[in-house]
């Protein structure tokens, strides 16, 4: 072992890690930017979990039952009555010429329905007015 560790031995081993300590280590910088990219994805993931969080509002049983029972009892006579119910289920209805497209809220979505109107409106269909 004496013999192996010479003085110029040791000076040049000493030079050499000198020299590599120096030497920039490219993995580091890389490293660093993978770090701050994987940081900056788990922010973006951390909000989708909230969001999904906050989309996703579990029902018990019992308030389906109470609420469909409550629709169950709307008297459609009522205007306020046919109010809610396209409140709570249609999302938008859009007019054209030859169509109506009533837009339904879902979850999964917006549902579209397209009513082609042939021509002809509403006031057609009901016939000419009674005389009395």
């Amino acid at each position: 072992m004496y013999l192996m560790f010479t003085a110029d031995m040791i000076s040049d081993i000493a030079d050499s890690v000198m020299r590599l300590q120096q030497k920039e280590n490219t993995a580091v910088p890389l490293l660093q930017k993978r770090l701050d990219e994987l940081e900056e994805q788990k922010e973006r993931l951390e909000v989708d979990i909230l969001r999904e969080g906050i989309q996703q509002n579990i029902l018990s049983r019992e308030q389906v039952i109470l609420w469909l029972q409550k629709m169950k009892r709307l008297d459609l006579t009522n205007d306020d009555n046919k109010r809610r119910l396209v409140d709570n289920f249609v999302n938008s209805v859009y007019l054209y010429e030859d169509r109506a497209v009533v837009s339904f809220n879902c979850r999964e979505g917006a549902s579209t329905l397209a009513i082609p109107c042939d021509g002809a409106s509403a006031c057609a269909l009901l016939g000419e007015p009674l005389n009395p």
